[in-house]
């Protein structure tokens, strides 16, 4: 297919994070069957997921036998790591069985509110059957237990278990390595990869969000700036699964993250077609924004798809120019058209179509609104495929939401716009306005701090003035006693 980015997307990815987007392929028809089956061959063929990958194989007319002595090999190097690990693994699995615990009390306690709510009687004060047992062993007591050798074997016990698809169970021996070695950065870094991982496969969206700032900080202090450049990437490929994929609401959050100066460079200098689910997440998130904050991200996605224009381009991006800088509204509608077939056929954007499509509509509909006066309805209607019942309460729904003066002219079937912009003197004084308060504001700090200057002042030349008198009085008792010792034998000649 044309604009399918798997296989760039792929370049990035662990085996294990290759396999949905081949399944999704697979069920979207994109390439003839027996090609997508022996590519998916090859990828398990890297990982350790024998059984899945028996079945693949045998599909094919492939021979197993290399693949079940990989799995009994596979199996016997896992027991043999959990033995060597075995109190750290009885610790992770009292944790795991307090925090099920622990929430299982947390329902039974909310069960009881809504029963208590519905029936409309007090809400019962009952305490549970069985409390939560706390854990026997603390992390303390690991840490002293805990040899050089113990780590490292954990360590591989959580590389094999991801390799064999024990996804949860790996980031658990991941969370507790990661303690252990603090000072470690190196294998901390790799573990924090492999716990974002593992939560990403697990479909545990909610650890995978509050994985990504952490795994940034360490990145940023971690390697050359080469180096960190492709780990920017790398976290980005992730994202798109974490943002897209855990719920629309997630989007501005993978918005923030490109639109950080760094991981935009990093976009563009080794991932440019990501610029197509920036821009889909900005569209898409026009709603939830101020206008203000919108046009800022649309005018950075603007300049950044024309910088990187020649080296790659997409209806999604096309779509874009066409609207905000070419202003050619047919070309637009054609590119946005375009755009429906691909964001089907992508696994990241297939569940943001039609809130694109909606959002596209309504950003044509504010930039044509912008450089014209009168628009006639029926016209507007057909480019952007809004049905004739329904498009009244549509452009009203549009044109209050974009906050524009404007009126329907139901005899000509028209849209009257009025004058969207300021003139030149109300344009200064709206800029000038926060300068003139915070100017007001920078004199009255400077009176304030001169008066406090001044009191300063005044108290320390009291104090000197003190001082000073303190010091001339007692001299001056003693001149006087030695003037009348001495006047007295005058007199007395």
């Amino acid at each position: 297919m044309e604009y399918d980015l798997t296989k760039q997307i792929c370049s990035y990815l662990d085996s294990h994070m290759m396999l949905p987007l081949i399944e999704f392929l697979k069920e979207t028809s994109q390439y003839p069957e027996d090609q997508i089956n022996n590519a998916k061959a090859d990828i398990l063929d890297q990982t350790g997921c024998c059984d899945f990958a028996i079945n693949v194989y045998e599909a094919l007319g492939r021979d197993t036998s290399n693949l079940k002595q990989k799995k009994e090999k596979l199996e016997n190097e896992l027991d043999k790591l959990s033995k060597d690990c075995e109190y750290i693994t009885q610790f992770i699995e009292m944790k795991k069985q307090y925090r099920e615990q622990k929430e299982q009390q947390h329902q039974q306690h909310q069960q009881q509110q809504q029963a208590a709510t519905a029936s409309g009687e007090e809400q019962p004060t009952t305490t549970p059957a069985v409390a939560p047992v706390a854990p026997t062993i603390t992390l303390g007591q690991v840490a002293e237990k805990t040899t050089p050798e113990t780590l490292d074997s954990l360590y591989r016990l959580a590389k094999l278990s991801f390799e064999v698809g024990k996804y949860s169970a790996s980031r658990d021996y991941l969370e507790v390595f990661s303690l252990l070695t603090p000072y470690n950065k190196e294998k901390k870094l790799s573990a924090s990869w492999g716990i974002l991982e593992s939560d990403i496969l697990s479909l545990n969206w909610t650890s995978a969000i509050g994985d990504i700032k952490p795994l940034q900080d360490q990145i940023d202090s971690n390697g050359l700036p080469v180096d960190q450049l492709y780990q920017r990437a790398w976290l980005i490929h992730r994202a798109l699964f974490v943002f897209f994929l855990s719920g629309q609401e997630n989007k501005s959050m993978f918005v923030d993250l490109l639109l950080d100066d760094k991981y935009l460079n990093a976009v563009q200098t080794t991932c440019p077609y990501i610029l197509r689910y920036l821009a889909v997440a900005i569209i898409t998130n026009k709603k939830k924004l101020q206008s203000n904050l919108f046009q800022r991200q649309l005018n950075v996605l603007v300049r950044v798809i024309e910088q990187e224009g020649y080296v790659y381009s997409d209806p999604i991006l096309s779509f874009i120019s066409s609207n905000y800088v070419k202003f050619n509204f047919e070309e637009a509608q054609t590119q946005l058209s375009l755009c429906e077939k691909i964001i089907a056929n992508d696994y990241f954007l297939r569940g943001a179509l039609e809130e694109f499509i909606e959002s596209s509509r309504t950003c044509i509909f504010e930039t044509y609104c912008n450089i014209h006066e009168n628009i006639d309805i029926d016209m507007l209607c057909k480019s952007l495929r809004i049905p004739s019942e329904s498009s009244e309460k549509w452009i009203v729904e549009a044109i209050r939401n974009a906050r524009f003066t404007a009126k329907i002219d139901s005899a000509n079937n028209q849209i009257k716009m009025f004058s969207q912009h300021n003139n030149s003197y109300r344009q200064v004084m709206d800029k000038t306005k926060q300068l003139f308060n915070r100017g007001i504001e920078i004199v009255v700090g400077i009176n304030e701090s001169r008066t406090q200057l001044k009191k300063t002042g005044d108290r320390n030349k009291n104090r000197q003035n003190n001082n000073r008198t303190n010091n001339t009085t007692t001299p001056a008792a003693g001149a006087t006693t030695t003037t009348t010792a001495t006047a007295t034998p005058v007199t007395t000649a």
